[in-house]
């Protein structure tokens, strides 16, 4: 029997079994991460969504300036020199709010405007009769412009003054008018193109609709108030129901943390340094057992030892 060699091939083979393995180890093993919750849906709080089916919550008499018709509501400036404001029925209003409706010209000569009220801090009655009030309007012309306007009182006084706009549809075609604001600031579009900014000097107040020029008679498609847009609540999540008899779970294996990328690095270094050692002992063999070595030689034990 040949005791030795055995005993150097066998550690020859765990040196290589554990080089190899100290190979193919990863140099880091990435921490396991949990999907996110999805953010939560957000949406506008709609505060007014008025189509003017039914009568009551707004000034509602033919035989005067403004009423409920089949296709909409009506507001008729029917005396010479004197415009339509009416309120509307939204009491709580925002500091941040967007105002938007649809307007369309039935009646009257080329010249008249219409519009919306923003901003109006209840001065007047806003009953669509009375002209006192202070509010801004940010109205069209049916002639192709835009214009801005605040009411201190009985008086007007210029934000923007009217100029021409190609995102305004003259004569009877609808505009959809759109106003955002936040606290005393004013952005006003038209069939979704901005055309002004402005500050009023106005806080938060109730919002409504306009229209003026002699004879100008008007339309309302809609009108909608839109507070800014709030986090929805998200649906809760429910766990999967089996459809089988449930399988009795093994509990994971705990994850092998692999050595550092250092610690790998002198794993190698060592390993190697002990093949050489190994290859030396070897070495000793070579000439059969007639030469000088472990076997019959005691130095040579020693040596071999050493290296061991």
């Amino acid at each position: 029997m040949r005791p030795v060699p055995i005993l150097l091939g066998a550690i020859l083979l765990g040196v290589c079994l554990t080089l190899s393995l100290a190979g193919c180890a990863s140099p880091s093993v990435a921490s396991p991460t949990t999907a996110s919750a999805p953010p939560p849906v957000t949406a506008p709080e709609v505060l007014l969504d008025e189509h003017f089916v039914r009568t009551g919550a707004w000034p509602d008499d033919a035989s005067s300036t403004a009423w409920v018709a089949r296709d909409g509501y009506r507001l008729f400036a029917r005396t010479p020199g004197k415009f339509v404001a009416i309120r509307s029925p939204l009491g709580d209003v925002p500091a941040e709010v967007t105002v938007e409706s649809t307007i369309h010209k039935v009646g009257g000569p080329p010249g008249g405007g219409y519009g919306l009220i923003l901003s109006d801090q209840r001065v007047g009655a806003g009953d669509g009769v009375d002209q006192t009030g202070q509010y801004v309007v940010a109205a069209v012309g049916d002639t192709g412009q835009i214009g801005i306007w605040r009411r201190d009182g009985d008086a007007w006084r210029d934000l923007v003054p009217w100029k021409p706009s190609q995102a305004v549809h003259v004569a009877a075609a609808p505009n959809t008018l759109s106003a955002h604001v936040v606290g005393g600031r004013l952005t006003f579009s038209v069939n979704g193109m901005q055309v002004a900014a402005v500050e009023t000097g106005l806080q938060a107040g109730r919002v409504g609709l306009y229209t003026g020029g002699d004879d100008n008679e008007v339309a309302i498609d809609g009108f909608i108030v839109q507070a800014p847009a709030v986090a929805a609540a998200r649906p809760p999540v429910r766990p999967a129901v089996p459809t089988s008899t449930p399988v009795a779970l093994r509990p994971p294996l705990a994850p092998v943390a692999a050595p550092p990328v250092g610690g790998v690095q002198r794993a190698r270094e060592l390993l190697t340094s002990i093949l050489r050692d190994v290859g030396a002992i070897l070495q000793s063999f070579a000439n059969g057992p007639a030469s000088r070595n472990p076997v019959t030689d005691s130095g040579a034990l020693k040596e071999a030892n050493a290296h061991l």
